[in-house]
């Protein structure tokens, strides 16, 4: 009688055992696609870094957050240089975070002189809000984006 109390017995540990240890995975399971999901969350969140971009002067893109580095092409459509530029950049890759943004200067004369940008073409990189870090003139210069980004650091 006790060789089948202690049989059974252990059978009854392996079912509590194996059942125990059913709850320990699903509860595993459960925290692992709680974690997968908190970080899917956060990396939508997260700010995604743009694609180089090339575009007309607009006031909203300034500080938008995908791009790290903004750069102001002063440039006008009877200038010879400028326009050298502009062919150079429209066809070139511009790298990641990057974005250009072609500001003419015979339309815009108040951010002309708000940069005190005296001749063309010129490139001026700023902050999210505005302000002025560098300016380049770029009259007579190489005409590449890896220049322009060289020389407006």
């Amino acid at each position: 009688m006790n060789k089948y109390l202690g049989f059974g017995l252990l059978v009854f540990g392996v079912i509590v055992f194996g059942i125990c240890f059913q709850i320990y995975m699903i509860n595993q399971q459960s925290n692992d696609n709680l974690l997968v999901e908190q970080t899917n969350q956060a990396q939508n969140r997260a700010v995604k870094i743009g694609d180089g971009r090339y575009v007309a002067y607009d006031q909203a893109i300034i500080n938008d957050e995908r791009y790290t580095t903004t750069i102001l092409f002063f440039y006008s459509s009877d200038c010879q240089e400028c326009m050298a530029f502009d062919g150079e950049i429209a066809g070139s890759k511009i790298s990641s975070g990057v974005q250009i943004l072609r500001v003419d200067s015979n339309s815009r004369a108040d951010l002309k002189q708000k940069y005190e940008v005296a001749t063309l073409p010129s490139f001026v990189r700023i902050n999210p809000d505005g302000t002025k870090q560098q300016l380049w003139d770029a009259y007579g210069r190489t005409k590449t984006v890896e220049a322009i980004i060289e020389n407006i650091q």
